[in-house]
């Protein structure tokens, strides 16, 4: 089942919703759009530079998870491990989800998408403040339900489990 955020998870519901997130996926992905290089500042390299250990791989397209470019602009996919050592640094970095590509001065890699088995799971557009989530087990839609402070809406068209 989908469900979209309807408002945005920051303090102890963020650290929540990710650490659901690092127990039951076994990988994550950022982005970073070509046309943005001039905006990524020193917090986003050393975010990437502490995430580096645990690279899977990086590849160059146009689409990731919740946007496609249709071949406007172009991007690059960084894939990640979920662990307990990238799970602190995405933590560390921010207590707000959609600081994962909001416009800011000191701007964080875009689009934090987690994986499970290769369907994603969670799915953050943050400069367009969207966020969703989609659910594969009953046990995993009451852990996310259960979590203090998240606001959100079931998708019925995405009924699904």
């Amino acid at each position: 089942m989908l469900f979209e955020f309807t408002a945005e998870p920051t303090g102890k519901a963020y650290r929540t919703l990710l650490q659901m997130c690092l127990e039951t996926n076994d990988r994550f992905e950022l982005t970073s759009y070509n046309d943005c290089k001039d905006i990524y500042t020193t917090r986003y390299h050393q975010v990437m530079a502490a995430l580096a250990p645990d690279l899977i791989n990086s590849k160059a397209g146009h689409a990731n998870a919740l946007n496609t470019m249709g071949g406007w602009h172009t991007l690059v996919l960084y894939r990640y491990q979920a662990n307990s050592v990238t799970g602190r640094v995405l933590k560390r970095a921010t207590t707000s989800l959609y600081d994962w590509g909001r416009y800011a001065s000191d701007k964080l890699p875009d689009d934090l998408t987690f994986y499970q088995a290769g369907v994603p799971t969670l799915m953050v557009l943050g400069h367009e403040e969207y966020a969703c989530m989609r659910t594969q087990t009953k046990k995993d839609r009451k852990r996310l339900l259960a979590i203090p402070g998240l606001e959100l809406a079931p998708r019925e068209d995405w009924l699904d489990d």
